[in-house]
């Protein structure tokens, strides 16, 4: 029932939280050049499950970048992407890493020891990515 209600969460363009789940709205990288604003991110949660949900904003959406669907590859750096990283033993040395970009492609992965990337490793996780007018929208 509560995937149900989560997954219900993206309505048209805009990002409805339901009532009863408790959210925190995390607090991204601040822009970068040429980025017109941080991205909005939002973080739900339940007794077995994590939910990531947000708003990317673009003044130029026709100017976006999202060529890549390939599972796991690395060109989906070079695409627009909102990245969420866990560092659940809070070691800052290992994590688990999820992408996602507009088109719905994505890739994730593990990181040991710092900088050692295990692409090999595969979540069973479920992501989906929209475009609007001014940017796009996802929620893994």
């Amino acid at each position: 029932m509560f995937r149900h209600a989560f997954r219900s969460a993206l309505v048209g363009v805009a990002l409805i939280a339901p009532a009863s789940l408790w959210a925190q709205s995390a607090q991204p990288d601040e822009p970068r050049d040429g980025q017109d604003s941080a991205p909005e991110v939002w973080v739900f949660y339940d007794d077995d499950t994590l939910y990531v949900a947000g708003r990317c904003w673009d003044s130029q959406p026709d100017r976006m970048v999202a060529n890549e669907m390939r599972r796991d590859h690395f060109g989906i750096h070079n695409n627009e992407n909102l990245a969420v990283i866990l560092d659940t033993f809070y070691d800052r040395r290992n994590a688990f890493f999820f992408y996602l970009n507009p088109i719905g492609g994505f890739f994730d992965g593990l990181i040991t020891n710092e900088l050692n990337v295990n692409r090999d490793w595969t979540a069973v996780w479920d992501s989906r990515a929209a475009r609007f007018e001014n940017g796009w929208t996802m929620e893994m």
